[in-house]
């Protein structure tokens, strides 16, 4: 039967596994929506060009019609039938595509997997989260209430703080819902968890800054011990008066090199610095022995290589 030690490990393990799926999940839907974009791009990308060739045609002769005092709609006409324009706005129309990074357009096309993997990810562990992201981690617990039945729908003033400027006037322009609400929630908490300013309770990788750090009670039992086993000095202040020590030591030898005129490559004269140019690293003989693979050959010497061989001459 497995230990304790190996179930806990395994826990752990497991923990940092679904953290890293959840990641990536949610990475694939902006990489999903980014690709299709690039897709439709290329595919309608002539459709676009001349789309915009028009519009610089109708542009330039609206405004010369404007400074020659002529009518714009006779010149609107001359380069293309009303008809016929009506014709392309429309198809412009059908080109127009949404913001591939729109919150409620990934909400909306991502709603199956989110409401698949959403509550059941954020009720399956206990996050930390540093005082700026508390309202991150309230908006937590909202969705946990709502996948577990205890909200039936968002509250009043569910908090937003944490959702992006770009993306909040977004959703105040299309209204805010439940899948929008989660959507936001669990982008936010991805980048929280990648960036370290939220963590998962029992995640090795995922786990607070604080928990990688050596605990207080265990740091004072070492430095009662004897001395830490660290290349550093054991306080600030004496680190600083070490350092300061080398600082002094090092100046007094420049000092003292440049009085005596025996700096490498730096000459202190006159109250002037004069620092030697840099001399190049390959020597001299190496230059000359290169030189011949660089030299361009002369037409004889081509002509006498092709007699030598002429399996490499053209026809």
């Amino acid at each position: 039967m497995p230990t304790i030690a190996t179930v806990i490990e395994m826990q752990v393990a497991l923990t940092d596994d679904a953290v890293v799926m959840f990641e990536r999940l949610i990475g694939q839907m902006f990489r999903r929506a980014e690709r299709r974009e690039e897709a439709a791009l290329k595919r309608d990308k002539r459709t676009i060009n001349g789309k915009i060739r028009l519009l610089a045609r109708l542009g330039t002769a609206i405004i010369d019609a404007r400074a020659n005092g002529s009518d714009p709609f006779g010149a609107i006409a001359e380069i293309i039938g009303w008809d016929d324009l009506g014709s392309e706005i429309a198809e412009a129309r059908q080109l127009v595509r949404p913001d591939p990074l729109d919150p409620v357009e990934l909400a909306r096309s991502n709603l199956p997997i989110l409401r698949q993997i959403g509550p059941a990810f954020v009720a399956s562990f206990t996050f930390g989260a540093v005082p700026a992201c508390s309202g991150l981690a309230r908006a937590i617990a909202t969705m946990r209430d709502l996948g577990s039945g205890r909200l039936r729908k968002l509250p009043v003033g569910v908090p937003l703080g944490f959702v992006r400027p770009a993306w909040r006037r977004r959703i105040d322009r299309a209204g805010l819902d439940r899948r929008i609400f989660e959507f936001c929630v669990l982008t936010e908490l991805r980048d929280r968890l990648r960036a370290g300013d939220m963590w998962v309770e029992g995640s090795r990788r995922y786990r607070a800054v604080e928990q990688q750090l050596i605990s207080a009670p265990v740091f004072a039992a070492m430095r009662a011990a004897g001395p830490l086993p660290i290349p550093v000095a054991e306080t600030a202040a004496t680190w600083l008066a070490e350092r300061k020590a080398l600082l002094t030591q090092r100046l007094a030898e420049v000092d003292a090199k440049a009085a005596a005129d025996a700096l490498e490559d730096v000459r202190l004269s006159g109250g002037k610095l004069r620092i030697s140019p840099l001399r190049a690293v390959t020597p001299d003989e190496a230059e000359m022995a290169l030189a011949p693979l660089y030299r361009v050959p002369d037409a004889q010497y081509v002509a006498n290589f092709l007699c030598q061989n002429p399996a490499l001459a053209l026809d």
